[in-house]
């Protein structure tokens, strides 16, 4: 019997969404299982164009499909455009939709994130994958390391001897800027072959941290390990998967993760 737990991951508190179970035959190809959170983000912008505040939020896939108001984005909207409000000029707010797939059948692991709009800012975001947890150890394909960016039918790739590869311990991901030009559709995929992952006990997180702003560096968008835990308590952990200083997570939207725990 193989049971498979989908978890949707905040910074620190990692709800239980589905539990779903299945029957899969035993043979050489395990089919690709896979979840998937839709997100929205709403950022303040000040009259010179500087970051004020963002929040991000999980919404469901109808939500995502028809681009839903919810009651309380209002409340949200009037919080962090607050330093706003209350000086001499007022906050322009910039609505994202996204979405973030992660799947695997023991080969491959694959991370995919669709943008349903395309963002205001592209600058240096952040998509990647750990192991968060596993019953034996992991051995890579060292060069099987892919990242494409798809974008107004255009592609861009990325390959293992990207610079901005960051591949540390049990994950591995890419900091990379979103084409400037892009204007209707936008998708980032990460694809990793793995020689010998345990499909028993296995907990995959993986994530997209979209920056926010312009003034983040790339050092220190590559300054960051995985894992979806930190004693340390100046840094925080984004999305369950990627640990960075505190002062640098309020250049990101700070969006929730996905997560798979396979054990059959």
């Amino acid at each position: 019997m193989k049971k498979i737990c989908l978890f949707l991951l905040g910074l620190f508190i990692f709800p239980v969404i589905t539990i779903a179970q299945e029957n899969i035959v035993e043979d050489d190809s395990l089919p690709f299982i896979s979840t998937t959170g839709y997100f929205k983000t709403i950022s303040a912008y000040d009259q010179d164009d500087n970051l004020v505040d963002t929040v991000t939020i999980e919404i469901t896939k109808d939500q995502y499909d028809n681009e839903v108001t919810l009651p309380g984005e209002y409340g949200i909207m009037r919080g962090i455009g607050w330093s706003c409000t209350n000086g001499l000029f007022t906050c322009t707010y910039n609505t994202d939709y996204k979405s973030t797939t992660l799947s695997t059948n023991g080969r491959y692991i694959n991370v995919k994130t669709t943008w349903k709009q395309i963002p205001k800012i592209k600058h240096l975001d952040t998509i990647g994958f750990v192991i968060a947890s596993s019953d034996g150890p992991i051995a890579y394909n060292p060069s099987s390391f892919e990242v494409t960016q798809k974008y107004d039918g255009n592609t861009i790739t990325y390959d293992e001897n990207s610079g901005n590869r960051v591949r540390k311990g049990n994950g591995d991901g890419l900091v990379t800027n979103i084409v400037n030009t892009v204007s209707k559709s936008l998708e980032v995929e990460l694809e990793v072959e793995i020689y010998n992952l345990p499909l028993s006990n296995t907990k995959i997180n993986a994530a997209y941290e979209h920056a926010v702003t312009t003034t983040l560096t790339a050092d220190q968008a590559k300054n960051f390990t995985y894992g979806d835990s930190t004693s340390d308590s100046g840094k925080t952990v984004l999305g369950g998967t990627f640990i960075y200083p505190n002062d640098v997570i309020s250049k990101y939207d700070q969006t929730q993760g996905v997560q798979l725990i396979i054990d059959y």
